[in-house]
């Protein structure tokens, strides 16, 4: 298994003006703000990176192929898709140690809420505070998008064994604050000490691969792609790392 640390991080400028006399802690609201964004930009390099310039290389783009979900959308095609995806792990010889589904919450949405001609729920494990699936547990992230396919109306459905993957950080998020430091905005060097200005950074570094594991990814996970616009209109309904020199430079400053 390789290691290669990439790094993310992120600066934003404060107004010192609005950090003296906010009614509430503009730092602190600012702190969550970058944790929250540094996680969502996270799941997207470990489900959905394209490997593309600092990106790494997620779970869709390490799989050698998809499973191409039926366009008619029924309950007898949705079960036959799903028994494809887990059939793609059994037969791998893999652990099956720590299977779980991922999916946007529209496809959740929409599969939590089927009804068979009766009125019944189909799948209760779906309405369980801890959903299950097919017998596995189940991740919502809006990570996987919802918008995929020509027309912009397809989905993705994720089956993975966790139980080889490995995501490594170097160290946690490091959060500083700054008055002196200078940025750049659109190019241009500026100097928070001449704005009056405080820069709070945040960085952090991780390995670069978002799965490093004993099988290949491609017998690992199972993708589900082209759920089609039946699913994703028909219920309107949220996580594993990295990029490499990446910059998130957040430009909205407060004066």
């Amino acid at each position: 298994i390789a290691e290669v640390e990439r790094e993310i991080a992120a600066i934003v400028p404060i107004s010192n003006k609005l950090l003296r006399h906010a009614a509430l802690n503009v730092d602190m609201t600012v702190r969550d703000d970058l944790l929250k964004s540094f996680a969502l930009t996270e799941d997207v390099a470990f489900i959905r990176g394209n490997g593309v310039g600092p990106a790494p290389k997620g779970m869709r783009y390490l799989v050698e192929s998809t499973i191409g979900a039926n366009a008619t959308v029924n309950l007898a095609n949705i079960d036959k898709d799903a028994r494809k995806a887990m059939n793609r792990l059994a037969t791998a010889d893999i652990p099956m140690s720590n299977v779980r589904w991922i999916m946007n919450p529209t496809d959740f949405g929409y599969l939590q809420d089927l009804r068979d001609g009766n009125g019944n729920i189909v799948f209760p494990g779906l309405q369980l505070a801890q959903p299950v699936w097919k017998g596995f547990p189940v991740e919502v992230t809006n990570s996987v998008p919802a918008n995929l396919g020509g027309g912009g109306d397809e989905s993705e459905i994720y089956l993975v064994d966790f139980g080889e993957a490995v995501v490594a950080d170097s160290y946690q998020i490091k959060i500083d604050a700054n008055e002196s430091a200078s940025y750049r905005v659109a190019g241009s060097l500026v100097s928070a000490y001449s704005r009056n200005q405080t820069l709070i950074r945040a960085i952090a570094e991780a390995a670069g691969k978002p799965i490093d594991a004993f099988e290949t990814v491609d017998k690992q996970v199972s993708i589900l792609a082209g759920l089609p616009e039946d699913i994703q209109l028909a219920f309107l309904r949220e996580t594993l790392k990295d990029f490499d020199e990446a910059v998130t430079l957040l430009d909205g400053m407060v004066e």
